[in-house]
Parts: C-alpha cells; sequence; structure tokens
C-alpha cells in the first residue's frame, strides 16, 4: 500500500517540475509570470522560471470545472498568486481584502520537497472560495474535490474505501465533514473527503444544487451532513448515513478507468489544440490577424509567437496526459512530438562557417502533423462506434 499511496505525489510533483528544466532561466531579476487567462501570477527567483507552474494551475480549473460542472470566475485585477522561494517544503496560503480587493496568495518555499498534494489543495480551496465569498469553503470540500481531479487518486481512494468498509472501518459521512482539517492529513483522511465529494456530486441533480451547498456550506450555519440531507432529498441525517453506506457497497463493482471516456479525451483534445488570436497574444504577446491551423505554424514557423505558442499548448497536452487511457496518451506522443519539432529554432551560424546548422524540414513537420491528425481521428472514430 506504501508505493500505491505515492503514485499521486509523484504524479504532481513530475508534472509540476517536470518541465522546468526544459523552460529558459533568467538570471538576472526575479519573474513574474501571468497565466494565459490572467487567472494566476507566478513569482520565483531568479534564474528560476515558474511558466510551468501557472500551466498547471489552469489545467487545474479546467479539471476542477468539468468535476463540478460550473465556471468559476476570474475577478478582474484579482489574480491567485503562486510565490515560489528557496526552503524545505514548507506551504502557507493567506487570503485578505485591501484598498486593491480581493488577495489571495500561497506561498511555496522549496517545490521539489513540497506536499504536492497539500498544494493542490490549498489552490482548489482558493478558487472555490471565489464562488461563495465573502465565506470560505470548509477544508475537507476543497482537499474533496482535489482527490477527484487525478484518476491516480480515484483509483488509491476507492481500494482504501474498499478495504475500509469490507473491515467495518468506514467513518460516517458526518465525521468527515464535521471536524476541523488536520495541518498533515494522512491517505485515509484524504481518500474518504475525495470519496464524500464523489458522493454529493452524484446525489446532486445538477450544479445549481452544487453551488447552493457550497454557499451554505461556507456560511457554516448548519452542520454540512444536515445540509446534503436537505439538498439531496433525503429526510434526516440517519437517511443521509444509511444513503452513504449503500454507496460505499456499491463502489465495490464499479472499475475506475483513465480521465474519461475515448470520446470524450478526442473533444477536449481538439478543443486544447485550437489556436486563436487571443491565444497568441497571452502567450506570444504579439497580435497575428487571420485565421489559424498548425499547417499556418508550420508556414510561419520562423515568426516568434510560433515556438512560443508551440511549447503551450505541449505543457497542456503533457499535463494532460497523466492517467488518460493508453490509445489517447498515442495521440498525445504524437502531437507533442510535432509541437517539440515545431518550437526547435534553427540555429545561426556566420555565413563563412563551413558546418551548416541542422534544420527541421517542412517536409517533415508535415508528415509529423499528418500522424498526428491521422491518430487524432481514429481516436474520435473509434469512440463513435462504442
Amino acid at each position: 500500500m506504501g508505493a500505491e499511496r505515492n503514485i499521486l505525489r509523484l504524479v504532481l510533483s513530475a508534472l509540476l517540475c517536470g518541465a522546468a528544466a526544459r523552460l529558459p532561466a533568467q538570471e538576472t531579476r526575479d519573474r513574474r509570470v501571468v497565466s494565459a487567462t490572467g487567472r494566476f501570477v507566478a513569482l520565483s527567483p531568479a534564474g528560476q522560471d515558474a511558466t510551468y507552474l501557472v500551466v498547471w494551475a489552469e489545467d487545474v480549473v479546467e479539471r476542477l470545472q468539468k468535476l463540478l460542472g460550473m465556471a468559476l470566475p476570474v475577478p478582474r485585477g484579482e489574480a491567485l498568486y503562486l510565490i515560489v522561494g528557496p526552503g524545505e517544503g514548507a506551504i502557507s496560503a493567506e487570503q485578505y481584502y485591501d484598498e486593491f480587493g480581493l488577495r489571495q496568495k500561497l506561498h511555496i518555499s522549496g517545490i521539489e520537497a513540497a506536499d504536492q498534494e497539500q498544494v493542490l489543495e490549498h489552490l482548489c480551496r482558493f478558487l472555490l472560495n471565489r464562488q461563495t465569498l465573502p465565506e470560505q469553503v470548509p477544508f475537507w470540500f476543497a482537499a474533496g474535490a482535489a482527490q477527484n481531479l487525478f484518476p491516480e487518486a480515484r483509483v488509491r481512494n476507492m481500494e482504501t474505501a474498499i478495504s475500509e468498509w469490507r473491515a467495518d472501518r468506514a467513518p460516517d459521512f458526518s465525521d468527515i465533514t464535521g471536524g476541523d482539517w488536520p495541518d498533515t492529513p494522512d491517505f485515509r483522511t484524504r481518500a474518504f473527503a475525495g470519496l464524500a465529494v464523489a458522493a454529493l456530486l452524484e446525489w446532486f441533480p445538477d450544479s445549481a444544487r452544487t453551488e447552493q451547498f457550497l454557499s451554505a456550506c461556507a456560511a457554516g450555519q448548519t452542520p454540512a451532513a444536515e445540509l446534503a440531507a436537505q439538498l439531496t432529498g433525503r429526510g434526516s441525517v440517519r437517511d443521509l448515513e444509511a444513503a452513504w453506506d449503500v454507496w460505499l457497497a456499491s463502489r465495490q463493482n464499479i472499475r475506475i478507468v483513465g480521465a474519461g471516456s475515448p470520446r470524450q479525451d478526442a473533444e477536449r483534445l481538439r478543443a486544447m489544440l485550437e489556436i486563436t488570436p487571443v491565444m497568441i497574444q497571452l502567450v506570444a504577446g504579439r497580435k497575428v490577424p487571420g485565421e489559424f491551423s498548425a499547417q499556418r505554424m508550420i508556414a510561419e514557423r520562423a515568426e516568434d509567437w510560433v515556438p512560443a505558442v508551440a511549447r503551450h499548448l505541449d505543457l497542456k497536452l503533457e499535463s494532460f496526459s497523466l492517467g488518460c487511457a493508453p490509445e489517447t496518451q498515442g495521440v498525445i506522443r504524437a502531437w507533442r512530438d510535432f509541437l517539440q519539432t515545431l518550437s526547435v529554432r534553427d540555429e545561426k551560424r556566420p555565413w563563412y562557417s563551413l558546418r551548416k546548422a541542422p534544420a527541421v524540414s517542412e517536409r517533415e513537420l508535415l508528415v509529423k502533423l499528418a500522424r498526428a491528425e491521422q491518430l487524432l481521428f481514429e481516436l474520435a472514430e473509434a469512440a463513435s462506434d462504442e
């Protein structure tokens, strides 16, 4: 079980830290990176690029919105700050108001050593708080939502729940949602918080009911179990506990698979690969008119905006690939191969140099693109036959 409990931490660590080595370093002053939507600002010391951190955070937003079935607000001029510094893994979060509005700051001192699940939990709580301001969402719900964003965590949590339920050690719903969230939660606490949120989202008929529960729960006037009983149509907390026990028992017959079905994966990949003028403006700081396609990126690969956009898409695909089915990962690998080749810039040499710089030919790029497009088409076709 020890190795299994570390799967998600390894996944999140790889996602947070693995891309950093590929990004250019700035050695003269502190870095400030703004995400594509303006929702996040990352601050990091000189010599460390935090672009990977805001890309990861934007991916978390997409996953959280998909989980809850509702859009989370992006207040203008009130970005969420991710502040990276040296240290041994300490994490602290602060939220307050000043004369300029809402301030949310997540401090990570030593990101390589930090508890990546705790970073994810704090980030989810900040995002959910924007739905319930000025009240704050209870930590058990934020942590539980975080546990449902990655399939590795869902698999781990389901195995924990089944084992505990069979041994008659599963906690009551009231116990999960009624206490204070510990400073250093263990895997069992996180697992059952994730399962409580999963059950609620299954019981609620629509996102409006989810939003109603979040707001009421954040206000803290009624115990969460009582609120859940009311909003799910159960007469009492006792009836809710009975439904919780039945829900846990039913998990034994459910097999957890990847992040989504092939159909969902194909649709999400197409949306993720869409190139828009707004995206180019945010990523590359350029206003480029006209229609956009991968073919145009090949034709204009000498322009500065092309490698910037290619690297941005590559990082998004890297994040999405975690936990996907093998056939989806094959499609993602083909697209990343194309994008990484596209982002390579020809090495400039003096005219008198006898050794020619290696260049990526247009034909090579077209071949890689054709293969990637064909694999994506086949994934969508396979999904339509299901």
